[in-house]
């Protein structure tokens, strides 16, 4: 069973601006697209164990950051991953993406190199790290309750989802019933305030064509 991604899901920016730059100073001040080649083996939602068996299979190391989003011009999101450090010292994302793209973006915050224990780093991460953080670019209340609902969703699974997968378990269906349903109401939020941006639209033009007839009107006289 697979947890969906929901209809207003995050895409890599299309640009850096210095917005997407300033947000994602947070973690970190090398930013910089990364290519996206998954290899035959990786898995979706994996991200520490595929760089770690690639980094085994081929040598470089595992590279420890974030990845930033753009939701719908309405909120930035950064999510913790990882990525490949080739030996030639290049970064390459080695995990499917559900985003179609071909590359990400991504803030570089610390190696783990061959000889330091990365079962002890990665588990730290996922149980105590900074999982991620969002930015709100527009003033609505339905668009930071979809944040706050998305942020804790997505913690709560990228965790238990990390802790399977070190444990080789899989991820309990109930948790994965109970992330869809963040997913729809994320959804909702984002619906709503796209309702409400076009009820406020109308609204603005209607009045705009009162004030121009009573303009006409007053020239007619």
């Amino acid at each position: 069973m697979e947890w969906k991604s929901g209809k207003h899901a995050g895409t890599v920016p299309k640009a850096i601006t210095p917005q997407v730059r300033s947000f994602a100073e947070k973690h970190g001040n090398d930013l910089q697209y990364v290519p996206l080649r998954p290899q035959p083996f990786a898995r979706h939602h994996e991200c520490y164990g595929n760089c770690d068996l690639t980094r085994q299979l081929f040598g470089g190391d595992m590279v420890l950051g974030y990845s930033i989003w753009n939701t719908k011009e309405l909120f930035l999101s950064s999510e913790h991953h990882c990525v490949w450090r080739q030996p030639n010292g290049e970064l390459l994302d080695v995990t499917p993406d559900l985003s179609g793209g071909n590359r990400i973006l991504f803030v570089p915050v610390r190696d783990i190199g061959p000889d330091e224990d990365a079962q002890s780093i990665i588990e730290e991460i996922i149980v105590n790290g900074d999982t991620g953080t969002f930015f709100v670019l527009v003033e609505s209340p339905l668009i930071e309750k979809a944040v706050n609902v998305l942020g804790d969703a997505t913690a709560r699974l990228g965790q238990l989802s990390n802790i399977a997968a070190r444990d080789g378990k899989g991820l309990p269906n109930i948790e994965i019933d109970r992330f869809d349903r963040a997913m729809d109401t994320v959804d909702h939020c984002i619906d709503g305030y796209y309702i409400v941006a076009r009820k406020r639209e109308e609204n603005q033009k209607r009045r705009q064509r009162r004030k121009q007839r009573k303009c006409a009107r007053g020239r007619k006289r």
